[in-house]
């Protein structure tokens, strides 16, 4: 199963949550035992574009590498973090559901100002939702409920 992970990953310290939760999905799935197939996290921060990116080409390719990763995932785990989810997680998570790939959303966030701490759009479009308080650092429970909601999703 190919999984597009749509997160924030403007920093370093989203970057390295990004990786570190990629590789606990890919543990969590592989020690289900109700599944044979493996697990393929699509991380875009991993995405280049040519020579870096400085221009509107450059972002443009960017954009449409992106596009067609989603296309091709089966399904996405959007992470729907902070006050208003990043703008970038909102529109990949918009586009994944109106070509019709099951969402799970993720959201480790304290504040719970509305539905799920989200905006109604956001929450009410994801097929399936995990939420753990962020006080709970590992990884391994989310990822856990995450690859559960994952197979539930996607009538696995």
């Amino acid at each position: 199963m190919k999984v597009y992970l749509a997160a924030p990953l403007f920093t370093q310290a989203h970057r390295h949550w990004n990786r570190a939760f990629a590789a606990a999905l890919t543990v969590a799935w592989s020690e289900s035992t109700a599944l044979d197939d493996e697990l393929d996290v699509i991380l875009p921060q991993m995405f280049r574009a040519p020579e870096g990116v400085d221009s509107k080409e450059r972002f443009d390719a960017l954009v449409q590498t992106c596009i067609v990763a989603i296309e091709q995932a089966d399904a996405l785990v959007t992470v729907l973090e902070g006050a208003d989810a990043d703008s970038g997680v909102a529109f990949e998570h918009g586009f994944a559901y109106a070509r019709g790939k099951p969402i799970v959303g993720v959201r480790t966030d304290v504040r719970a100002n509305r539905v799920h701490g989200l905006n109604i759009m956001l929450d009410h479009t994801c097929r399936r939702y995990v939420y753990r308080r962020a006080f709970d650092e590992r990884l391994e429970p989310l990822a856990k409920a995450v690859v559960k909601a994952l197979r539930d999703a996607s009538g696995l």
